[in-house]
């Protein structure tokens, strides 16, 4: 684990960075499909609540999850 530690440190970021990365990154492709709802998605990526989920995705993503879910509905 040190060695990953070392790695990544080296790259200028850390595991938690990289973890929360891909947590955006699946949320965002998961929005756009109708299958779950925004609740169901914040449980999927491991959001103890979906308001947890709601506000980590409007600070990072900078838009609400409903209204990224409701565009890609439209289109």
């Amino acid at each position: 684990m040190r060695t990953l530690k070392q790695h990544l440190a080296a790259d200028g970021t850390s595991y938690r960075e990289r973890v929360d990365e891909a947590r955006r990154s699946e949320a965002w492709g998961l929005l756009e499909r109708p299958q779950m709802s925004v609740q169901d998605i914040g449980e999927f990526l491991g959001y103890q609540d979906p308001a947890s989920f709601t506000r980590e995705f409007q600070r990072c993503g900078g838009t609400d999850a409903r209204a990224v879910r409701d565009r890609s509905w439209e289109a």
